[in-house]
């Protein structure tokens, strides 16, 4: 018998020759597989001992800011740690810090413990408020300034924002703190509907929409005196009434931001509801164009065009927050420098 052996191997192949048996191991064997396990395993106690270390330096800034808050807040209600709801979630708060160790979580958890210890356990603006506790561990500083973000332009209304230089410093505001944070990709607004903190409507909203809406007594479109004196004769010229259009700076408006403030105006000046009615429709239905809007407030508000493509451009527009997501949103946005900081049992009760 011949020894000979012809083979034909493809591109890429490998050819195996031998006489006798052949033994043929793919990667890492059952040996080495064994030696690494081992050699990891030895590195345990080493590694348990860093991250003991990591905890207790977390724990320990969690219990000082805590102690902190409780000293120094008098509105907070220290009587809370005789609630086992709260200790619980103290305990869960903490646990959340230990694990993550992330500054823009460890403040908002802070502050979501110090409104807790104003509610009564067994209410429901109490669970809200433990089960913002619970995720806002699990959420990146996007999420939580994305809900900050859609909170402050949904969900309020400010009566201190009267001029369009009033809103335009306020919005900067909040455009300098949130806006870097916000992101546009779809994964981090699936992720809030995934942690129940928000659902994606199939209706959208612009954000210029979102204002007109709230302050729709900034953005009239001036009209000409005729236009209102044929509902209020010699009363156009009233000042407390009518003022020059804050947007087009020319031709006239009502000289409210909303029609509840109008409507008691107009009370005041003895212009029966009816026709206040019919002012109010006259001014609302004349508002200002989205370019015309931004035209006027892009010199006040810096940061307009990339607040203005970050949430057109993105689900921020379809975007309505739940409960949870409220009361999250609402205390990372109380953190900002000037922000108006409501009771948050106006938004959940």
């Amino acid at each position: 018998m011949s020894d000979r052996q012809d083979q034909k191997v493809a591109a890429g192949g490998t050819a195996i020759q031998s006489l006798g048996d052949t033994t043929i191991y793919n990667g890492v064997g059952s040996d080495e597989i064994k030696a690494i396990v081992e050699g990891l395993a030895d590195q345990l106690p080493r590694m348990a001992a860093v991250a003991s270390a990591i905890v207790e330096e977390r724990l320990k800034s969690f219990k000082e800011e805590v102690i902190g808050r409780f000293d120094k807040d008098g509105s907070v209600k220290g009587a809370a740690f005789e609630d086992p709801d709260f200790i619980e979630v103290v305990a869960e708060a903490q646990r959340g810090y230990a694990r993550t160790g992330k500054a823009d979580a460890h403040k908002t958890l802070i502050d979501l413990i110090a409104e807790r210890s104003k509610q009564t356990s067994g209410e429901r603006i109490a669970h809200v408020l433990n089960e913002a506790v619970s995720v806002t561990p699990r959420l990146t500083s996007s999420e939580l300034s994305e809900l900050a973000l859609v909170f402050a332009i949904k969900s309020i209304r400010l009566g201190a924002i009267n001029s369009l230089e009033s809103f335009a410093a306020y919005h900067q505001l909040l455009f300098d703190d949130l806006l870097g944070d916000v992101e546009t990709g779809q994964g981090t607004y699936n992720y809030l509907v995934a942690q129940r903190c928000a659902s994606i409507s199939m209706g959208e909203i612009s954000l210029i929409e979102c204002w007109r809406r709230t302050y729709p007594g900034l953005f009239m479109v001036g009209l000409d005196r005729s236009r209102y004196h044929e509902l209020v004769g010699d009363a156009v010229d009233n000042a407390n009434l009518f003022t020059t259009s804050l947007l087009t700076r020319e031709g006239l408006q009502v000289n409210a931001v909303d029609k509840n403030t109008f409507d008691a105006l107009a009370a005041a000046n003895r212009i029966e509801s009816e026709r206040a009615g019919k002012i109010w429709d006259q001014a609302i239905n004349n508002l200002g164009s989205d370019n015309q809007i931004i035209s006027r407030l892009s010199a006040l508000c810096p940061s307009l065009a990339d607040a203005h493509t970050k949430w057109n451009g993105s689900p921020l527009k379809n975007l309505d927050l739940t409960a949870l997501g409220l009361a999250i949103g609402h205390t990372r946005m109380s953190q900002i420098p000037a922000a108006v900081s409501a009771d948050i049992s106006i938004w959940i009760n």
